[in-house]
Parts: structure tokens; sequence; C-alpha cells
């Protein structure tokens, strides 16, 4: 297996390419830089298709790429946060008001958007303080439009890797949004109801709660564990990196106990309410890689997620980004902690790799 942390910039774009079996998490950018069409239109082999593709959240910087992928390579199943009927009018009405069609279409109807061929499975939030209880692994290959709890296992065939999704639900976020645009004089009745000329008229305002929000506009955010369910003989036969820390680990020399071969996807969820180490209990033995989320905001970082063990701990970053992205803070609590931060930039000699054999 590879896996890929892209140098995509201030977005997310992770790939894996198992044998016979390629997934994606996440696929967008800030920018919409025409370099990026081409990362992703040469990122699985040509006549590839994406077996399963996991969506964290709707942030136009974690999405807006999604037309491209879903153009070069053909989709089989994608796997996305469930979102109740009023976070679909509320939110696919401010993307459409900013301009971002792509991120409104795939929340208002994500079968239209990826096509009748693919496989849409949505994934039920959970508490963020309370671990949903254990449920039977499912067969992806055999997976057909489905909504599934947290935590529910996605096998893919009897090879013993498994990708197991949590769909972390932040209540406070929903009420800081609402708060949010009421504060700013707009009327959510009206927005709900995509009233166009209203929406037009205001677009300056939502524009301005969004920019405040960014990041935090979703009230769910989804986690993903990738690794072996049980027992898996393989090793990290190679990692590779030239950015920060890079030095240290030349040739294939592991910072970390090269045994432990699953990483844990964050998206954007807020490690300080997410207890990433306590949901994954049972399999955190296996992980050796935790991707640090919002681009290494310090309000969504908490250190407990890498404590105990030595961590890899790619982010993506955009360089000369506007909002100070990655936190000093966070980078000094990483290294405290004797793991590894990795910044994974526009850069294209920043590219993160792993090759598990």
């Amino acid at each position: 297996m590879i896996r890929t942390f892209h140098p995509i910039g201030q977005g997310a774009f992770y790939s894996e390419r198992h044998d016979g079996f390629n997934m994606v998490f996440d696929c967008g950018e800030w920018k919409g830089a025409r370099r990026v069409n081409k990362m992703i239109e040469a990122s699985f082999p040509p006549r590839s298709c994406i077996d399963c593709l996991f969506i964290s959240h709707f942030d136009y910087d974690h999405v807006s790429k999604l037309d491209i992928l879903k153009s070069k390579f053909p989709i089989r199943r994608v796997v996305l946060p469930l979102l109740h009927q009023d976070e679909v009018l509320l939110l696919s009405s401010i993307h459409a008001t900013l301009g971002h069609d792509i991120v409104a279409q795939l929340i208002s109807n994500p079968k239209m958007f990826f096509g009748e061929e693919t496989q849409v499975l949505t994934v039920e939030s959970a508490d963020p303080e309370v671990t949903p209880p254990q449920s039977d692994p499912i067969q992806l290959e055999g997976a057909h439009d489905l909504t599934i709890r947290s935590g529910t296992p996605m096998v893919w065939k009897s090879t013993g890797w498994a990708y197991i999704p949590y769909n972390f639900q932040y209540k406070t976020r929903e009420a800081q949004l609402r708060t949010s645009l009421t504060s700013a004089g707009l009327d959510l009745a009206k927005i709900m109801e995509s009233d166009v000329v209203y929406m037009t008229k205001n677009r300056a305002a939502i524009k301005s709660v969004y920019d405040t929000l960014r990041g935090r506009i979703n009230q769910n955010s989804m986690v993903l564990y990738s690794g072996p369910v049980d027992t898996i003989t393989a090793t990290r036969r190679l990692s590779f990196h030239s950015g920060l820390s890079c030095s240290n680990w030349h040739h294939g020399r592991m910072p970390t106990n090269n045994k432990r071969i699953a990483c844990i996807y964050c998206g954007d969820c807020d490690l300080n309410v997410t207890n990433v180490q306590s949901v994954y209990g049972k399999l955190w033995h296996h992980v050796g890689v935790v991707q640090i989320p919002h681009h290494g905001d310090h309000n969504s970082f908490h250190s407990s997620s890498i404590a105990g063990d030595s961590f890899l701990c790619p982010m993506s970053v955009g360089n000369g980004n506007s909002y100070g992205h990655p936190s000093p803070q966070v980078i000094s609590e990483i290294l405290l902690s004797g793991s590894h931060p990795l910044l994974v930039t526009d850069d294209l000699d920043s590219i993160f790799m792993e090759v598990v054999a």
C-alpha cells in the first residue's frame, strides 16, 4: 500500500493505493490553482478507478476539486457525513450564494452530483463525548446506498484492512453559525428558503460570516481510521518527505515504530472535543500517522491526540496563507511530545509518502 499526502497547499487531498483498491480522503484546495488539477489527474495510473472516496465535511477547500477527480476517474462509492434537512438547506444556500456551486450541488444531492453508478453511503453523527456502540463490519465491495453508524468498520474483501469513519457532530458549531448570521442582521428563514434576491443582496454579509467561521461552518466533521483490524504482518518499508523534520529520517530511517502502519485522517475535526485515542482505543497500537486538522490551527489542536508515542504528523498548509497556519504553538507542542510535524505545502517536494509492505 502506498499512502500519499499530496502537496496541494491550503486544502486536503490524501490517497491510498492498495493492490487492486484505491482510496481518496477529501479533494479540494482554496485558490483554484490549475496545477492542482494536473496533480490530481496524475495521482493514479490511467484507467484507474476510485474504489472509495471519503469526504470529511463540506468546506470548499476540502471538496472543490471533486469535479476534476470524478471527471478523470470513475468513483465506485463515496462515504460522507449524513446531514439533516435543515443543515442541507442552510449550508447549500450559503455555498450557492458564495459561488461555491460544486459544494452546493454536493450537499443538496450527492447522488446526482456523482451519478447513478456511484454508491453513496452516509455516516450518522455521533456525540463527540460518547463512543458509539460497536458495530459489525460491512464488506465495502458489496456495499450499496445505505446509512451506517459511526464506528462501523468497512472492510475490503478479506484483507483485514479496514476504514472506520466517525462523524462527530459539534452542536456548538450550529449554534455559532446561526448566531453569527443573525447578529449580522441576516434572515435565517430567507437563507434556508434560498431566496435568490435576498441572498444576492446580502452576499457580502454572508461572505463575511463565512470567512470569520471558515473551518467552523460545518456542524459535522468525519474522522477516519485506515489500518488493520487484526494482526497484519507488515512494516513501513519506506517513508520520505523533503520538508520540516526530514533530516532525521532520510533513506528509510523511521522516527517511529515501523510496525505502526495505521493512519488517522482528522479532516477539520476539533481535537479539543474529539478524543481520537479514546475513540479508536482498541486499535490505537496500530496508529503511526495522525493528520493534524485544520492546517495546524491552534484552536483545533490538543496534544492529548498524540500523547504516549512518537507519531508522524502531516498537515496541509498553503505557502503564505493569511491565517497564520500552521500555528507555532501547534508545531511546538508536537515537537515537545516527541512526535514529528510534517508540512505538506504547495511545493511539489513537500509530498509525504509511505510504503507499507
